[in-house]
């Protein structure tokens, strides 16, 4: 702590308790003058920062030198000389998810972003894919080549490719997106709602035994919400959504901790000694060190792109492979299991992991098309 002037007083003035040594053993204050200037400050600032910087540098160290002792330590009470896991985790998940989404990967927003990003070999392939050439071209050195050796485009004229960028992009994202509900009487291909009244209307028009329930009618609504949303402007609609759904991610595995945790409660649930929350301090562990992997991963990433240099992709399966070993390594260690039974055990908890995560992002895209 950064020096003050101790009083002389011995009652605790956050909790009146009665002081006999520079802290309160109450509340855990300082017992000193409540004065305080501007050098205080500076010192208090400094302290906490090259304390929590050494202390959290140390923490991590142990986390990836020995998987599995972080917790074994906390849940013993040796917690002062170590970073809180909470903090630990919102302190790198804070930082890794500001570096991913600033520098690391970026989502196009605009129509435009899409555009410049499309590559010589992509609007080859969109203009193989179109209905009046279907596979009828061939790409060689830059060329768009029929297959006569009559040559159509020159990509490597950048005034040509941007043109073909431009009438690519227009002709394909001027097209609505419309979404129709099969086997109801009212919501076949041929009838395309423009509006809830139009649709309405409709079904007031038809008999009652003919007219859709309340799921039906529902799901007609929002299908015909949906197709008006995507017709507006289906590029911007596409990247809007896709940047929101992005962007949950930090959500997505913030709400997954208590689930996963569940999952170990219920492998572990006679060691009547390890409640819901040690098992929610180990994940808390493992996703600080899945974040530290992740960054030290995409820092390499971004350092050979600057030279020019592509990474093989061998590298980031090797440090996938990691995070997985690393895994497996803590809930050996922590759960003191043999090795035959730890390896069923993980492979069960990646299996309930994977469910997990895919029925969170399948409620997420379920909410995300309610809120349309």
């Amino acid at each position: 702590m950064a020096k003050h002037t101790i009083r002389e007083e011995k009652n605790c003035l956050n909790c009146g308790a009665e002081v006999l040594h520079k802290f309160c053993p109450a509340c855990g204050q300082q017992n000193i003058e409540p004065k305080i200037s501007i050098k205080d400050l500076l010192n208090d600032l400094l302290h906490d920062l090259t304390h929590f910087d050494g202390k959290f540098f140390s923490t991590v160290k142990l986390l990836i030198q020995k998987p599995g002792f972080l917790t074994t330590a906390f849940i013993a009470g040796k917690r002062s000389s170590y970073l809180h896991p909470v903090r630990m985790y919102v302190f790198t998940s804070a930082l890794f998810f500001f570096l991913f989404y600033s520098f690391f990967v970026t989502v196009p927003e605009k129509k435009s972003d899409i555009i410049e990003a499309m590559s010589k070999e992509d609007l080859f392939s969109k203009l193989n894919q179109g209905a009046a050439n279907a596979g009828k071209l061939k790409f060689a050195n830059g060329f768009v080549i029929a297959k006569k050796s009559d040559t159509l485009y020159n990509l490597n004229d950048i005034n040509e490719l941007n043109h073909l960028r431009d009438s690519i992009t227009s002709s394909e994202y001027n097209k609505g997106v419309d979404i129709y509900l099969s086997d109801s009487d009212s919501l076949h291909a041929e009838h395309s709602f423009k509006s809830i009244e139009e649709y309405e209307k409709q079904q007031a028009s038809l008999p009652k035994s003919k007219q859709d329930d309340i799921v039906k009618s529902f799901i007609a609504k929002r299908t015909i919400r949906i197709n008006a949303y995507f017709r507006k402007d289906a590029a911007a609609a596409s990247l809007e959504q896709q940047s929101i759904f992005f962007h949950s991610f930090p959500t997505l595995l913030f709400i997954s901790l208590p689930l996963l945790a569940l999952i170990l409660q219920l492998f572990f649930i006679r060691r009547k000694n390890l409640g819901y929350a040690v098992h929610g301090i180990f994940l808390l562990h493992l996703y600080v060190f899945s974040f530290v992997a992740l960054l030290f991963y995409f820092t390499v990433v971004e350092l050979f792109s600057l030279i020019h240099i592509d990474l093989p992709g061998i590298f980031g399966a090797l440090i996938f492979m990691g995070v997985i070993l690393y895994g497996y390594k803590a809930l050996k260690n922590f759960y003191g299991l043999k090795r035959i039974k730890a390896v069923g055990f993980y492979l069960s908890f990646l299996l309930g992991a994977l469910l997990c995560m895919m029925l969170l992002f399948m409620l997420y895209l379920l909410i995300m098309i309610l809120k349309i």
